[in-house]
Order: structure tokens, then C-alpha cells, then sequence
């Protein structure tokens, strides 16, 4: 896995199918909502990689590349999701292992 940069920087991420029970439910709302469609679990790109290796069981390094521009660190309050459209997220690690798992079946299915 090659990580420009440090690896520090901060994402919050989202599972597909949490994207899609959003869309899904933000139909039904009344009126003009502007909601943020993210995690609210932060992850640095480098605990992203490191659960990678470890879920996946594979031998994977990690590499880190000179990246010159400053990390950003991308986290937004994800209130209204919570409220209006998902009482509850997929955790990270869950979500993380489902692709990981999906993935594996995509390879192994194309062998």
C-alpha cells in the first residue's frame, strides 16, 4: 500500500450501504436539508492501511511517499445524518471487513 504523505491525515469514512440507506431515507424528508454524508468514526489514512493488512491477512507492506502539500484533515459533523436519516452507522472496522471480504470474492471469483 503506497501512502503519499505522512499517513496522518484524518478521514472520516462511510460505508456504501449507510450511503445508500441516506439517500434512500432523504427522500421521504420534507423541505431543503443540507446534511453531511460521512462516518463518525476519524481514521487516519495510516490506521486505514494498518487494519487493511490485518483484516485481509495478506503480507502487504506499507510505503510511505514524499508528498509535499500539507495534510488535511477532512472531518464533518454528521448531526442531521444521525437525526434525520440513520439512527445508527456500520463501524468502521465492520465496514472495512465487509469490502475486505468483498474483494477477496471478486478476486477469487475471476480466478
Amino acid at each position: 500500500i503506497q501512502i503519499f504523505g505522512d499517513g496522518k491525515a484524518i478521514r472520516t469514512f462511510i460505508h456504501v450501504n449507510d450511503v445508500v440507506n441516506a439517500i434512500v431515507n432523504a427522500v421521504e424528508l420534507d423541505g431543503f436539508n443540507l446534511i453531511n454524508v460521512v462516518g463518525n468514526e476519524e481514521t487516519t489514512i495510516n490506521e486505514l492501511a494498518e487494519k487493511i493488512v490485518k483484516f485481509s491477512g495478506a503480507d502487504i507492506k506499507i510505503i510511505h511517499k514524499d508528498y509535499s502539500v500539507p495534510n488535511r484533515n477532512l472531518r464533518f459533523n454528521n448531526h442531521r445524518l444521525m437525526t434525520l436519516l440513520l439512527p445508527r452507522l456500520t463501524s468502521f472496522d465492520d465496514g472495512l471487513r465487509d469490502e475486505i471480504s468483498y474483494m477477496k470474492e471478486m478476486v477469487h471469483d475471476n480466478i
